[in-house]
């Protein structure tokens, strides 16, 4: 292969991972649009209530309404910003990598961050694994491990497993938390779903990870574990050319 069909074929890999990722992006800001209608409703509704108090000599419900509009606009500024992280995301790569190296990527920063202090990440990789296209997939490994991370108390751990599966690579993430109650592990993958409390999350993220990984004609599942603690089994599979 001369250098011009390499650079071809680069170029069309990377056109096609930002394709991708503006798809998703498609999809997704058409739902958080349809989001922020409730929270700016109700921001509308307690300014004309704080007015019209001001205007009549009653302000002192004014600073109980204008705490409402606050969790509001919080509310919407982190789902923006969700969808800001995702459309700047990280560098595409339109080479293959090696999965091991591309999961040690995406997590580095999260490794010296606050939110790994005093718990465990260990690897278990198979080696030799066939290479990958990076992409968008930094973003899932990200994303998943730094969920595990949340869901782990301090002296607990995560642990990351890569495995060659026909011709898909998987990948497992396992935390040692509480798990995710049975009734909702169905809804996890759902946008705009979440456990967190308002202002901690969106619901978007394992929603966009979800898009990724079945564009790339892979499955992404989570289960509870029989020892405790949940893991996400990713499958996604493997490109030969």
């Amino acid at each position: 292969m001369d250098q011009m069909e390499t650079q071809n074929n680069s170029d069309q890999q990377l056109k096609k991972e930002q394709d991708e990722r503006m798809a998703i992006l498609g999809r997704l800001t058409a739902r958080v649009a349809h989001e922020l209608n409730s929270p700016l409703d109700g921001m509308l509704r307690y300014v004309n209530l704080s007015l019209n108090r001001l205007e009549n000599g009653q302000a002192e419900k004014v600073p109980d309404y204008l705490r409402q509009v606050k969790d509001g606009l919080n509310q919407c500024a982190t789902m923006l910003a969700s969808l800001l992280d995702f459309s700047r995301g990280m560098k595409m790569e339109a080479q293959r990598v090696d999965p091991n190296k591309l999961i040690d990527d995406s997590i580095k920063f999260l490794e010296v961050s606050d939110l790994a202090r005093n718990k465990q990440i260990i690897r278990d990789y198979s080696q030799g694994l066939p290479p990958i296209m990076a992409g968008n997939m930094a973003s899932v490994f990200a994303n998943i491990c730094k969920n595990a991370l949340q869901a782990t108390e301090p002296g607990g751990r995560i642990t990351i497993r890569t495995a060659a599966n026909g011709d898909y690579l998987q990948v497992n993430i396992s935390d040692t938390g509480k798990g995710i109650e049975p009734e909702i592990i169905d809804d996890i993958f759902k946008p705009f779903f979440t456990t967190k409390k308002a202002g901690d999350g969106t619901g978007l993220g394992l929603a966009i990870c979800k898009e990724i990984v079945e564009r790339r004609d892979g499955t992404i599942i989570a289960r509870n574990m029989p020892t405790g603690g949940c893991e996400f089994e990713i499958k996604i599979k493997v490109e030969n050319k």
